[in-house]
């Protein structure tokens, strides 16, 4: 859970980060937020559905580890853990 925390810094303190992420996807990021809850979900879970050789690639040209086998299986037994209340509770 440490690598992702990085990205999201980086990809939110650094305009050239976050035009690295936009060429990469073509998309923003979603990041965790104060104000809602469930944002640690929602920005896990948009960090996995992206393509495994883009986010490598990005994780590389914003010179971050990439994510490994063992936290990928982490990331989605916490996806599984909260989905329930992510989805069912109010924000």
């Amino acid at each position: 859970m440490g690598k992702l925390p990085k990205l999201w810094n980086r990809y939110n303190r650094s305009t050239l980060a976050s035009d690295t992420v936009h060429s990469v996807f073509g998309c923003q990021l979603k990041t965790p937020g104060e104000t809602r809850w469930n944002s640690k979900f929602d920005a896990v879970e948009d960090i996995l559905s992206k393509d495994r050789a883009k986010l490598d690639e990005l994780m590389l040209r914003l010179q971050l580890e990439t994510l490994d086998e063992e936290d990928r299986i982490l990331l989605n037994e916490f996806l599984l853990a909260m989905k329930p209340i992510a989805v069912y509770l109010p924000m």
